[in-house]
């Protein structure tokens, strides 16, 4: 889900590819309206250009105006875990194209 769920309100969903005709299925047999808004977010994500992030003088490249590269990503992360002694990070598995999926846990 891209959206909060809740009754009476509208949500957007999120599938690959291959399992479109599968949910538009099942959405038709149980009488729910639906409509496709993008048939392919991949090329819209595709459209955007990355920034390759350029070490600033706060220790990260990251900002919050552009698309950054996982490897930006992941090192700001890095960063945060060495600045703030209440920030840890964590593998919590890998994504559907092998990349490591990281996450930071903020705890006082």
């Amino acid at each position: 889900f891209w959206t909060e769920v809740a009754p009476g309100r509208y949500v957007d969903i999120r599938c690959a590819p291959e399992q479109k005709e599968m949910l538009t299925e099942l959405l038709a047999g149980q009488g729910m309206q639906f409509s496709v808004m993008i048939e392919d977010v991949q090329n819209l994500a595709d459209l955007v250009p990355m920034k390759k992030g350029i070490m600033s003088k706060s220790g990260h490249s990251m900002d919050w105006t552009d698309y950054h590269p996982i490897e930006d990503i992941h090192s700001y992360l890095d960063y945060l875990e060495a600045t703030y002694d209440f920030v840890t990070t964590e593998s919590i598995g890998q994504s559907y194209e092998g990349s490591e999926m990281r996450i930071a846990k903020v705890c006082r």
